[in-house]
């Protein structure tokens, strides 16, 4: 799932020819947010609902930021 999300933003990149912005990761965003991490783009407590509580407290992203994992997809 990683990989797939890192070609996602490459994708964004080369097909759009502009920079991807965290609402473009709708699913994707567990990779970068923390749990506790609270966006305007996503509206992660009702997308998650009754799951919520469960991400809330023990999400642990693969990067450390959404700056991290465009870096880490080379965008």
């Amino acid at each position: 799932h990683v990989e797939e999300a890192l070609e996602y933003a490459r994708s964004i990149k080369d097909r759009f020819n502009r920079r991807p912005v965290i609402s473009d990761f709708f699913e994707e965003f567990p990779l970068f947010l923390k749990g506790t991490d609270e966006v305007a783009e996503l509206p992660i407590k009702e997308q998650l609902r009754e799951a919520y509580p469960y991400y809330r407290d023990n999400n642990n992203p693969v990067f450390n930021s959404f700056e991290d994992f465009l870096e880490n997809a080379g965008v």
